[in-house]
């Protein structure tokens, strides 16, 4: 649009990202309506872990990408899963982690993989939680007590949870030493399609 002004073009791209917000706000509420009927439906695939955490560390932009300390080992690793799903799942710790954590401190984002399972780990030197959040910590639009003033609906960690369950895996979070917080996904290796 090179005929619009600069004001015109500010305008439309406001309206693009508020557009964009409503969009994603209502997937998310079926999404949310998907998983609490039992209806998510998972296209597994054999999946590549490296590209996968890359692609999800690239949608950050770069300066969010610039904070992400990224480590997978071994890198050649591939998995049945749905790469879709388990891409939003991290890509929800990831933004919790970076939202609720200093500009200065990087997130520590993990995948290690062995014969018995896959090990997802996010890491922050944010507030952390209370034992009471923690135990809270799933529940739908639940907030902590952190997150007042930052933009969220509660969801994140519930749809995490609720997609690595479809996988028959689980996510734990616990406090990180020295402050922060630590949310692990262990997804069991599914070595085809079932």
């Amino acid at each position: 649009t090179p005929e619009l002004s600069t004001e015109e073009t500010e305008r439309l791209d406001h309206i693009r990202g508020s557009a964009a917000t409503l969009s994603g706000l209502v997937d998310n509420f079926l999404l949310t309506e998907a998983l609490d009927h039992g209806a998510l439906a998972l296209a597994r695939e054999s999946c590549a872990i490296e590209p996968l955490v890359d692609d999800v560390v690239q949608t950050l932009g770069e300066g969010s990408a610039g904070r992400i300390q990224l480590s997978v080992a071994p890198t050649a690793a591939s998995y049945y899963l749905d790469p879709a799903m388990i891409g939003m799942a991290i890509s929800n710790l990831v933004d919790n982690a970076l939202k609720y954590s200093p500009m200065d401190t990087p997130v520590e984002l993990s995948v290690t993989a062995d014969d018995a399972e896959v090990r997802i780990r996010v890491a922050d030197r944010g507030p952390g939680l209370s034992t009471e959040e923690l135990e809270n910590m799933g529940t739908p639009y639940y907030r902590a007590d952190s997150s007042l003033g930052k933009k969220g609906t509660g969801l994140g960690y519930y749809f995490t949870q609720r997609i690595v369950e479809a996988h028959e895996g689980q996510v734990e979070a616990r406090p990180r030493d020295g402050g922060g917080l630590i949310v692990e996904i262990h997804l069991p290796k599914v070595s085809s399609v079932s």
